[in-house]
């Protein structure tokens, strides 16, 4: 009798240690972007006997799925933590996350039930916005869509969609040229393969023509490509005199903030607009208020190209990423930036604002988790009026989803 208790503590200590093995790098790929290679290492541990480990492995496995948009999978991950680990200390932290998992894979009902659990639990978080925006999406895809009727959008797919992610739209009016930003992959010759499992995608600059409501001609221009970086947002101004872009380092030191910074170019003369919308990358410097210290994003020319609004997370942020203004002036040979400043306290919040897009010269749509909506990033209005910016509202059900909607 023993000998068989003694075997089989032998049989038990490597299998936990290969799940803490396991976790151990999980975390370690989670830290560097690595959301798919962590994956793999926390569903290692699920099965483990030690409920601590498995516990953590099905919360770091909801959590990774997330990160590569696989929302069904990470509704079956929270859900299995539920039902799996039920005196949990992190147990409601969970009927949270599961409640906005459900609403972005439109299982509403079920999102409503975990969410009423979750309240039942913290009755004082009822009037929080970020539960209030959660009950309104789920109040208005359950009971009032129809209402909804009455929008100015009608929202379709596109052919330039793939398996990958695609994001960050410009439709530039006097070249007939749409631009975006798609999930590049990069073949690795050390260890002959393609997948993500050689270091984190790229995101790259794509372009393509649109004729007959369609776009063709969908390529990745060489000389746009980087693969040190994530290229993009990209944005020119309406004629086509400057553009402006971002470009993130793609592979981060592990604790260190993430390089994300605006760089501006502006066409030369003797060049076509077609020659400098294709090499973009050889005119384009450092803009001059933007830095490696924090983040610098999602550029938008206003349509007469004199104001640059972008979304930064730099100091006199109201919290998260806010947007920002800063006046152009062109008139010399050397451009001059003036007038830096946040939006405002009616457009920015404590969450994040980014992804601005000017409608006129006074209207302004950008994306916010920060303002009321329906679950993660909601697209927003604004107007100026008196050289001020004001909240106009949300955009309604027609562009808005209980998942991220950003870009227009």
């Amino acid at each position: 009798m023993s000998a068989v208790k003694i075997w089989l503590l032998a049989m038990l200590i490597p299998v936990c240690w290969s799940a803490q093995s396991a976790l151990h790098k999980a975390h370690e790929f989670f830290q560097y972007g690595l959301y798919t290679e962590a994956l793999k290492q926390f569903e290692k541990s699920i099965r483990s006997e030690s409920m601590k480990l498995r516990s953590e492995a099905l919360m770091g496995a909801a959590r990774s799925a997330e990160q590569t948009n696989n929302n069904l999978l990470a509704e079956r991950y929270w859900l299995e933590y539920i039902q799996q680990i039920p005196d949990s200390v992190k147990q409601d932290t969970v009927l949270w996350m599961l409640s906005k998992i459900l609403i972005v894979n439109e299982n509403y009902k079920e999102a409503q039930l975990y969410l009423n659990s979750y309240l039942s639990k913290h009755p004082e978080y009822r009037n929080f916005p970020k539960v209030r925006s959660l009950q309104l999406v789920i109040s208005q895809r359950l009971h009032l869509l129809p209402q909804d009727s009455q929008s100015e959008y009608e929202v379709e797919p596109t052919n330039v969609s793939t398996p990958e992610s695609e994001y960050a739209p410009f439709f530039h009016k006097k070249t007939g040229t749409f631009w975006f930003v798609r999930e590049q992959k990069f073949y690795d010759f050390v260890n002959f393969q393609s997948d993500r499992s050689s270091g984190p995608p790229a995101m790259a600059i794509w372009s393509a023509e649109y004729k007959n409501q369609r776009f063709h001609a969908i390529k990745n221009p060489a000389s746009l490509i980087n693969a040190e970086k994530h290229m993009g947002p990209l944005v020119f101004s309406d004629d086509g005199s400057m553009a402006c872009y971002s470009e993130t380092s793609r592979f981060a030191e592990l604790n260190r903030p993430v390089s994300t910074q605006l760089l501006l170019a502006r066409k030369p003369n003797s060049v076509s607009t077609a020659y400098f919308q294709k090499h973009v990358f050889q005119y384009a410097r450092p803009l001059p208020f933007s830095s490696d210290s924090f983040f610098t994003s999602h550029p938008a020319f206003s349509p007469d190209g004199k104001e640059l609004i972008f979304s930064s997370n730099r100091n006199g942020s109201v919290g998260g990423k806010d947007l920002w203004s800063v006046r152009i002036d062109t008139s010399g040979s050397n451009i001059q930036f003036s007038n830096l400043r946040p939006l405002g306290p009616d457009i920015n919040t404590s969450e994040d604002e980014l992804a601005p897009v000017f409608k006129s010269s006074n209207e302004l749509l950008f994306a916010s988790n920060g303002h009321p909506g329906f679950g993660g990033l909601d697209l927003f209005s604004a107007r100026r009026i008196n050289d001020q910016w004001v909240f106009y509202g949300n955009e309604g059900l027609k562009l808005n989803s209980g998942g991220d909607d950003f870009g227009i």
